[in-house]
């Protein structure tokens, strides 16, 4: 039986569902599988194979990445009604990130293969959820591309600085070497 005020929640909060009626969303769920996790506990790990989409039901779970230096970073922390895991159903590549629930998290897993069979019988809800995961994507993209580009400009304006500083305080005679 598909909880009613998780349809609610998820057509309030969840980007990806803002297409979605009651109807699509409780079809959808249908297909799911609901798992509990305990509080530290890994959904899954970076670089781990993945194909399945996750409704978050209750709890809450953080999304972190490795950094170079095998650091820990944490990328966003995310609660109830909200997806994460969509991107292996476009792209079936390794997971991008860790999950771990930070408390006692209940969610729904959709499967990949689960999703497809949908297009049999529903295929306007399958064609809906890639085209609102496909829309998330370029979403997050655009934001990066900006990131990007205030970081490099940030850059660019310290070497600028650096510049100024370094013919202010040596003079502009001199020559600098590394």
């Amino acid at each position: 039986m598909i909880d009613n005020e998780l349809i609610s929640l998820l057509l309030a909060r969840a980007q990806i569902f803002h297409n979605f009626t009651i109807e699509d969303i409780s079809i959808l769920l249908e297909t799911a599988t609901e798992e509990k996790y305990k509080a530290g506990e890994i959904i899954f790990k970076e670089g781990s194979k993945g194909r399945d989409l996750f409704i978050i039901k209750s709890g809450q779970v953080q999304i972190t990445n490795k950094t170079e230096q095998g650091l820990e970073q944490i990328v966003t922390t995310l609660h109830d009604g909200q997806v994460f895991g969509e991107m292996s159903l476009i792209d079936k590549g390794p997971r991008s990130a860790t999950v771990k629930a930070l408390i006692s998290t209940i969610i729904y897993r959709v499967r990949q293969e689960d999703l497809f069979n949908l297009r049999e019988g529903n295929s306007q809800i399958t064609l809906m959820l890639l085209m609102s995961i496909a829309q998330i994507i370029s979403f997050r993209l655009r934001r990066t591309n900006n990131r990007l580009l205030e970081y490099l400009q940030d850059i660019k304006d310290t070497e600028a600085i650096k510049e100024e500083f370094t013919i202010l305080h040596y003079g502009d005679d001199i020559e600098l070497t590394d």
